[in-house]
């Protein structure tokens, strides 16, 4: 488990990184047009692919990774059904499933990989890169089919074929369906690649995921907060951190594992929205000033929340 000074160290290091992104945006070195969208490119493309099929090739299967993709279908049950209920009074159609939508999907790579590396190591990435591989499932599948169906676009329906693509031709779906298919069949890189000592190709690329990542938040974090938009926005918070909570500290009471894996779960019970959404929003025509605002008020939460729930449970 981690120690005190590793976990504070780690969130400062983070923080510090975001900072230094933001003030990158502030100075006009870093736009979010420009520059951050080739960032989130490279980190979609290529040091989140590294990072996943570095963990997954290296791991030894327990019941709790196993079990991790299938809690993430359970809580988007859950969420699901309760989002239905509660936006089902909204009037635009449009709206009502944006806000159904962005209840859905967990940002794991982008947020929590990073966090959980620093903090755990590869011990407790695989944890959280096994729990993505199902939430990669419900963004890509699940939200994408939401986001047809509720767009502008009257009468479109989501084609087989099409969303078929889609989810079969994203490197960090694709990486991890690699990566447990390498496992299986008890395959191990070649040194060059990578190695133990972290000194492979593979490695070098993924050390890379964590600066990047956290210089993309903080070229992407604003502080414009709209009023019109808090009435709405708070329903999906409570949603999301309310059943988030109640969920993963059931199972960090009562789930017999080990008390990593419980943690792991529990971090990413509260993530923030999926970077993938962000996407969808602006591919269908929704509502995407919204979108920013709720990614960035979810940021800010939940990197508070993992702090206080690593410094009160991981210590």
């Amino acid at each position: 488990m981690a120690d005190l000074t590793t976990l504070n160290t780690q969130f400062t290091i983070s923080l510090a990184i975001v900072a230094i992104g933001y003030m990158l945006k502030r100075a006009r070195i870093i736009d979010k047009e420009g520059s951050g969208k080739a960032l989130v490119r490279i980190i979609f493309n290529v040091t989140l692919p590294s990072v996943i099929l570095r963990t997954l090739t290296r791991i030894q299967m327990d019941v709790a990774m196993i079990a991790m993709p299938f809690l993430a279908f359970l809580i988007t049950g859950i969420v699901l059904g309760l989002a239905f209920f509660i936006h089902k009074g909204e009037q635009s159609k449009k709206l009502r499933g944006q806000y159904i939508m962005m209840s859905l999907g967990y940002n794991v790579g982008n947020f929590a990989f990073p966090l959980i590396q620093g903090v755990y190591g590869d011990e407790g990435l695989k944890y959280a890169a096994m729990y993505d591989v199902g939430n990669a499932m419900v963004i890509f599948c699940l939200c994408y089919i939401l986001a047809v169906t509720y767009s502008a676009k009257e009468g479109e329906r989501p084609r087989a074929s099409f969303v078929a693509r889609k989810v079969l031709t994203s490197p960090p779906l694709l990486s991890y369906i690699m990566g447990l298919v390498l496992n299986g069949a008890g395959f191990h890189f070649p040194n060059f690649f990578s190695n133990l000592e972290e000194t492979g190709l593979i490695d070098v690329i993924a050390k890379a995921n964590t600066f990047i990542t956290f210089l993309a938040l903080g070229v992407y974090l604003d502080f414009k907060l709209e009023k019109k938009y808090w009435k709405d926005l708070s329903k999906i918070l409570v949603t999301r951190y309310g059943i988030g909570f109640l969920l993963g500290i059931a199972f960090l009471l009562l789930w017999p594992v080990s008390l990593m894996a419980r943690i792991i779960l529990l971090v990413c019970y509260i993530l923030p929205v999926g970077m993938g959404l962000l996407v969808f929003v602006v591919q269908f025509g929704y509502d995407d000033r919204f979108a920013g605002m709720l990614s960035n008020v979810m940021n800010v939460c939940s990197f508070a929340m993992l702090w206080l729930v690593l410094l009160a449970f991981g210590g």
